[in-house]
């Protein structure tokens, strides 16, 4: 049962709060648990002053009495939760027949550049900026065409990668080299066309036919439903097995809001996913504007600390974006102007005609 389910049987006897007010009290509530998360301990949680008269101040009680009776491990859980229960619906990629679902990922990311590294081949592999002498900052946009029968041809454009800025005194040598790079700059438009989300193409090692997908679906029949064996899995998978790993968290955190491919699961595998970011522990409300919420997770080791920002859309159950600041080793960083964080994307979802492949 969610948390709204909950408010509605506890006062179903009493005076009616319609959705809107629900949602201006949820929206309220939250914004204050997170800057009740981010005070000190001793201050006291203060509700329903400022809120939008007596209905909603009402609705805040009842979703406090919920709370009280299955309170949820943080507010940023509650929030996860809240999005799986719209997810598992798939009523957000509900798709006309013959139409299709355009997701697109819009990307940004810094590019560090160490003339210190062995050879040109290798200066853009360090990924610390605190060692870097310049960095580039690239943009990119992929959009994947799910038609509304999966079977039929899946479209993936990409490809193309701009320049947005260059930060450092040696910025100009950087992008020299990185230009004259094959592939790492530049590049034409591409187009995939995948019948049913696969396709074949020449793999490591020399394999000339191997079998690729747009999505991970060779890994849902392994993967439990279960959020607490699915984490479970994910850590084994990435070698990581202590539950208070960092490295692990924030690589599964990664691992299931950064790709563009996760729209094409099931609903219950996406579901699923956000069960588990709710299991996960360093995570807070950020913010909580409308119906999106950012959810920032923080991780800190012995050797470097780093967090994690991700938007929430929880009316329709889907992540709207991801941005990261990347492992950061508290070294100073010899450039100024850098962007705090190390890459972003923005994803959006919208229902289409026609697949570019299609369009003359």
């Amino acid at each position: 049962m969610s948390l709204m389910e909950c408010v509605r049987e506890i006062r179903a006897d009493e005076a009616h709060v319609d959705e809107t007010e629900l949602d201006t009290a949820r929206q309220a509530l939250l914004r204050e648990i997170a800057g009740a998360e981010r005070r000190p301990a001793r201050r006291r949680l203060r509700l329903g002053v400022g809120l939008a008269g007596l209905a909603a101040a009402s609705a805040v009680g009842a979703i406090v009495i919920a709370n009280t009776i299955a309170p949820p491990e943080s507010a940023a859980a509650a929030v996860f939760e809240e999005a799986a229960e719209v997810a598992v619906t798939g009523e957000a990629f509900d798709v006309p027949a013959g139409s299709y679902l355009r997701v697109s990922a819009d990307s940004e990311s810094l590019v560090p550049w160490d003339v210190d590294m062995p050879d040109e081949t290798s200066r853009f592999n360090n990924g610390n900026v605190a060692d870097a002498e310049a960095v580039l900052q690239l943009q990119g946009t992929t959009e994947l065409y799910l038609p509304s029968d999966r079977s039929g041809d899946w479209i993936q454009t990409g490809g193309e990668t701009e320049l947005v800025a260059t930060y450092g005194e040696r910025a100009d040598q950087a992008l020299a080299e990185f230009t004259s790079q094959d592939g790492r700059f530049g590049g034409e438009p591409t187009m995939l066309i995948a019948p049913g989300g696969v396709y074949q193409a020449p793999g490591a090692f020399g394999e000339t036919d191997h079998t690729y997908y747009l999505d991970s679906r060779e890994y849902w029949a392994e993967q439990p439903t279960d959020p607490h064996e699915l984490l479970a899995w994910l850590r084994t998978s990435m070698g990581e097995t202590d539950p208070d790993s960092a490295a692990s968290d924030s690589s599964i955190v990664e691992t299931l809001t950064d790709s563009i491919g996760n729209a094409a699961a099931p609903p219950e595998r996406r579901a699923a996913w956000l069960r588990v970011l709710a299991l996960l522990d360093g995570s807070t409300v950020e913010s909580v504007e409308g119906d999106v919420t950012t959810i920032r997770f923080s991780w800190s080791t012995e050797w470097w600390d780093a967090w994690t920002l991700i938007e929430i859309d929880t009316a329709r159950g889907v992540v709207l974006g991801v941005t990261k600041s990347g492992a950061q080793t508290g070294a100073d960083v010899k450039i100024d102007g850098l962007p705090q964080w190390g890459s972003r994307t923005t994803f959006t979802y919208d229902v289409v005609d026609a697949a570019p492949a299609l369009v003359d």
